[in-house]
């Protein structure tokens, strides 16, 4: 997309926040700094990942302008594993927080 700065396209980031924030929300009452998390992962999620994941699945059935909805899922996606990845992290770590 021609709008990018320093490889920010702001509007996959603020795409792929507002995925970052609904996932958050499905899942429980957030914390605040799950908020920040959701944006954040989201966000930078769908930066970096929205264009290949288009090139790898072809999307045939949805037209090029609708680039914004996959940043959107990529989004959902990246918070979605980011978080099973620090359950999964901290199931496994001797230290527990009491």
């Amino acid at each position: 997309m021609a709008d990018s700065f320093l490889g920010l396209d702001f509007k996959l980031i603020i795409a792929g926040a507002g995925g970052g924030l609904s996932i958050i929300y499905a899942l429980k009452k957030p914390e605040a700094w799950e908020l920040i998390a959701g944006l954040v992962v989201g966000g930078f999620t769908a930066n970096y990942l929205t264009i290949p994941v288009s090139r790898v699945f072809p999307f045939s059935f949805v037209p090029a302008d609708y680039i914004l909805s996959i940043a959107f899922l990529v989004g959902i996606g990246g918070k979605w594993i980011c978080k099973s990845g620090l359950e999964y992290w901290k199931s496994k770590t001797r230290y527990k927080r009491q």
